[in-house]
């Protein structure tokens, strides 16, 4: 889960609500893919499993790790699970997380002449990066930027030497093409490194399911290298993940058990029948 004060790590419950960091993002959907893969055991199925990874917000290492060391297993569905409000995801943007850094000169604030403000030249440039056209995707729509992070410099009564940006770019192009326009558009006035990136995807749709599209990012590219079909799925909303208010009723929790197992059976009706869910 993403960082939070100490506090919030503390769950409660409030009626049939239960709140605390992870609470839909992504300890109850942990839950609720639990409690759903124990009703499938006692049915008697064994074509399936449940794998729990780590670094899904930072760099995806436990999906990678998982895909690699499960290729050639014969998986062919991924069911990957992220708040979704009980929809189906039929595609969700790409993500790109840059360090952009920037070198001056220091020199007293009452001679700013006399040095080379790092911390004024990032802020143009940052200003420069949410200007940018960063592409369109007719079922995506835009994509965006944000500058989550920024820091430099020594102190008020000195010009800085130093600053760097943390930008995300919600992408919907490939990661290549999108971090060429940013190194482009800086120049040689910054650094520009590549932190994380992976590209857009398109997941399966199912008949009965309500199906949307996401502006966020999921493990699911960190699965490629497994070869199996994605779908994407979860109760909760993400509007409310990263939040000091993160919640989920348990009556999304059961609907998502109950999800979760029609999304199995539709998938293994398919396949018994020789006729596969695509992709889109």
């Amino acid at each position: 889960v993403v960082d939070a004060p100490e506090e919030l790590f503390i769950p409660r419950r409030e009626g049939n609500t239960l709140f605390g960091r992870g609470a839909c993002d992504a300890k109850g959907i942990a839950a609720t893919m639990l409690a759903a893969v124990k009703e499938l055991a006692l049915r008697g199925g064994r074509d399936f499993a449940l794998l729990l990874v780590c670094g899904e917000e930072i760099d995806g290492l436990g999906a990678r790790t998982a895909a690699q060391e499960m290729r050639g297993r014969g998986v062919e569905y991924l069911i990957n699970g992220e708040p979704t409000m009980l929809r189906l995801v039929t595609a969700h943007k790409g993500s790109l997380n840059v360090n952009i850094k920037v070198r001056g000169r220091s020199a007293h604030s009452g001679y700013p002449e006399r040095g080379d403000d790092a911390n004024r030249a990032l802020v143009e440039l940052c200003q420069r990066l949410y200007g940018l056209n960063y592409g369109e995707d007719a079922e995506l729509g835009r994509a965006t930027i944000n500058i989550g992070e920024i820091r430099g410099g020594i102190g008020s009564n000195v010009v800085s030497p130093h600053a760097e940006a943390f930008g995300l770019v919600r992408t919907v192009r490939p990661t290549e093409e999108t971090i060429e326009l940013i190194r482009q558009q800086l120049g040689d006035r910054a650094e520009v490194e590549l932190l994380y990136g992976v590209d857009p995807v398109r997941c399966v749709r199912l008949p009965g399911f309500e199906c949307e599209v996401a502006s966020y990012c999921t493990d699911i590219p960190n699965f490629s290298g497994l070869g199996a079909k994605p779908l994407l799925f979860g109760p909760g909303t993400i509007h409310c993940a990263h939040t000091d208010h993160e919640s989920i009723t348990l009556e999304d929790v059961e609907r998502g058990k109950a999800g979760y197992i029609e999304i199995y059976d539709l998938l293994k009706a398919a396949l018994d029948a020789g006729t596969p869910y695509p992709l889109g």
